[in-house]
């Protein structure tokens, strides 16, 4: 069985996969959605093992979000945001390590973060648009 979570900056997986695991795939695999994988199977070799199959690049929310915003608003509307201050022991920068999925399952990332979200924001307004979202 393979659990999916959305996740940036991740190419489709089934294309990366073997043979074995594409076929056991799940829909959420079937497009090239982001995707963060748990494998929980007795026949692949990351059995029960978490795996970050996301770019080894960092991004952090408010990139994110402003990232989102011109795609959605153009490059002419400005970004402007509020936040609050981030409580004392937050995270201050996180980088994914990719190491395990390239060495266990030789799988490597290679849709830039900008890419993806050329397909996913327009996904995303299709369905709200539609009422599925």
């Amino acid at each position: 069985m393979l659990r999916s979570t959305v996740y940036p900056g991740v190419t489709t997986l089934t294309e990366k996969l073997p043979a074995t695991a594409s076929s056991r795939a799940t829909p959420a695999t079937s497009t090239c959605s982001p995707i963060c994988w748990t494998a929980a199977t007795t026949w692949w070799p990351g059995r029960n093992e978490d795996f970050n199959l996301s770019t080894a690049e960092s991004t952090s929310v408010l990139e994110l979000a402003e990232l989102i915003w011109h795609k959605i608003k153009g490059s002419d509307v400005p970004f402007r945001y509020v936040c609050d201050e981030p409580f004392r022991y937050d995270v201050q920068k996180r980088v994914p390590d990719v190491t395990k999925a390239r060495e266990v399952l030789g799988f490597t990332a290679t849709t830039s973060l900008d890419v993806m979200l050329d397909e996913v924001v327009p996904w995303v307004a299709r369905a709200v648009a539609e009422g599925r979202l």
